[in-house]
């Protein structure tokens, strides 16, 4: 299913599968892609997980800022995660992907 959310003015779009209730897992693409990328996997993962596949800003059907860096798609990822309330997640990138989550890590408390 698409949706869409509004995190610090912008408008951006997400693919979701799977129950509300199932661990969550994030999706993220590579840079020039979209979450349509993760399309066929998250809907064999969808029938265990909740996957939410985000088009980070500028790509997809999110909204073209005219400003990016990797910071600031960690913090609209930091936002993503914050307005759906979760404090658990289970992260998946792909190898251009993993730019916009290591950041992430550093301003996340990770515990076993």
């Amino acid at each position: 299913m698409i949706k869409q959310m509004l995190l610090n003015g912008n408008t951006f779009q997400y693919l979701e599968y799977g129950e509300r209730s199932a661990p969550p897992i994030i999706a993220l693409h590579a840079l020039g892609k979209s979450a349509e990328s993760w399309k066929q996997i998250a809907a064999e993962l969808g029938e265990e997980y909740r996957i939410l596949a985000l088009d980070q800003r500028g790509h997809g059907g999110s909204e073209k800022t005219g400003v990016y860096s990797f910071e600031l798609m960690c913090d609209d990822l930091l936002l993503f995660c914050e307005y759906l309330g979760f404090k658990t997640i289970y992260a998946n990138w792909s190898f251009y992907g993993r730019d916009s989550i290591l950041p992430l890590f550093r301003k996340i408390s990770v515990h076993d």
